[in-house]
């Protein structure tokens, strides 16, 4: 992956047009601005002051900051805190959330008053707004590590113009995993679009039998990957269909737009039977299982499906039996976005000696620690100014498929998030048809925007 600080394919619209507050919180509200609300936390003027100071002088020794982060954090990553604790003469008290409960965990603490000196959580500006940044979290705007950050990475934790997050990577880069061999004993060349996917089906359903062409792991968000985020990605160049979502020349639910034309092509997938019979309540793991056993052809997942399937089998096993490819509507386009794991805050806690602490963890972590994170985890970095270390094959698969690709096109976009993924479900099991969940997307970006005065 080539890595800018800037690159204007990966910037919200706000960021790229600097047009100021108002519109960077049309652009980054969502469900987040929603839950905001429910907690009784209000949004400050954009000229709110920041009581943070700069990193200068020695850093205290002897303290215990806490930490919380998502349990699916690799070993790698915390042999990294774990690097610092030993550099630096303080401990880390680490709570582990549960992945499906990071965030009503996190938001359910965060409102009974409790505060971590630093916090895992996700790479993306609306579930950001949740914390309250401008009051909540420290401005790391002038911190190192932002001047070679990835531009996809930096734009996950930015806000109002201000940098509250390190993303130490990977990204969620978004594809198509397959078997290598169910594809080459049925003849079959890796997907490039959606037309593919539904011809590959027809043949592994007629000639493949007990193989499962796809399999959706209907109990998780991942299900937005194959229904929309992917089939969008070619559409959005230059963020060019978010744009139009934002300033309203284009509607989430119009019956030509591409998240209807997505939403029908996975219900035609549906419909075609390429999907496991238990779709609905499909899990991740046994997606992942089910991949490396060949029971099944593909699924669509992120960058973070890597680790699932390094889980059953060694590097070179997992390199030997899986590839990865961008697929989208018509084209071989990936997407990206930022990645809970990995993406860290400093949430302010009035405590300026274990705040302090808190910024040389980041400067640890972002610094010469990082390259040995890198060779250690074997992952595409974040940060320019680094070697990148010797990837195994699928990451180098990853690698490749994101180098032409876009960011995202739901992140920033209010009300997307938890309220795409519902309505996808609710697709996927027959409860709604395109466009009625094309509809119920529409009228969550319109609440959301509503809940935060636009």
């Amino acid at each position: 992956m080539k890595i800018e600080a800037i690159d204007r394919r990966y910037l919200t619209p706000a960021q790229r047009r600097q047009i100021g507050c108002t519109m960077m919180r049309i652009r980054t509200g969502g469900v987040a601005a929603l839950t905001i609300l429910a907690l009784g936390v209000s949004l400050t003027a954009c000229s709110a002051g920041s009581s943070e100071g700069t990193d200068s002088g020695d850093p205290p020794t002897g303290l215990t900051l806490t930490l919380w982060h998502p349990a699916f954090d690799s070993p790698e990553l915390l042999d990294l805190y774990h690097a610092w604790e030993e550099e630096s003469g303080n401990k880390l008290d680490i709570f582990d959330v549960p992945p499906p409960e990071l965030m009503n965990v996190i938001q359910t603490k965060w409102a009974a008053g409790e505060k971590p000196d630093i916090l895992g959580w996700l790479g993306d500006p609306a579930p950001m707004l949740a914390l309250n940044p401008l009051q909540n979290l420290q401005d790391l705007s002038d911190m190192t590590f932002v001047k070679t950050a990835d531009a996809v990475a930096l734009n996950g934790g930015t806000f109002d113009d201000k940098v509250y997050s390190a993303q130490l990577g990977p990204l969620a880069v978004t594809g198509v995993y397959y078997n290598k061999k169910v594809f080459a004993d049925a003849g079959l060349e890796a997907p490039q679009s959606y037309d593919d996917l539904a011809s590959i089906c027809s043949t592994l359903l007629g000639s493949t039998p007990g193989v499962t062409p796809i399999y959706e792991a209907g109990t998780t968000g991942a299900v937005m990957n194959l229904a929309s985020s992917n089939y969008i990605a070619e559409s959005n160049v230059d963020s060019a269909f978010s744009d139009a979502i934002a300033d309203g020349s284009e509607k989430i639910n119009d019956p030509d737009g591409p998240i209807v034309k997505g939403f029908e092509a996975y219900a035609g997938l549906r419909d075609q039977g390429c999907f496991n019979d238990d779709a609905t309540t499909g899990t991740e793991e046994a997606q992942a299982k089910g991949l490396m056993d060949g029971s099944v052809a593909m699924f669509a997942s992120d960058t973070n499906a890597v680790s699932r399937l390094d889980a059953l089998a060694d590097a070179a096993t997992v390199d030997a039996t899986v590839g990865f490819v961008a697929v989208s509507a018509t084209s071989p386009v990936a997407n990206s976005h930022g990645n809970p794991s990995g993406t860290l805050y400093l949430p302010k806690t009035g405590d300026s000696a274990k705040e302090a602490a808190a910024r040389d963890f980041i400067n640890f972590v972002t610094g010469p620690a990082y390259q040995d994170y890198l060779d250690a985890a074997k992952i595409i970095p974040t940060f320019s100014g680094v070697t990148t270390p010797e990837l195994q094959g699928l990451m180098q698969d990853i690698d490749k498929a994101s180098t032409d690709g876009t960011a995202t096109y739901w992140v920033g976009l209010p009300g997307f998030g938890g309220g795409l993924s519902g309505e996808v479900q609710k697709l996927l099991a027959g409860q709604s048809t395109p466009q009625q969940a094309a509809d119920s997307v529409q009228t969550l970006y319109e609440q959301a925007k509503a809940a935060i005065g636009e």
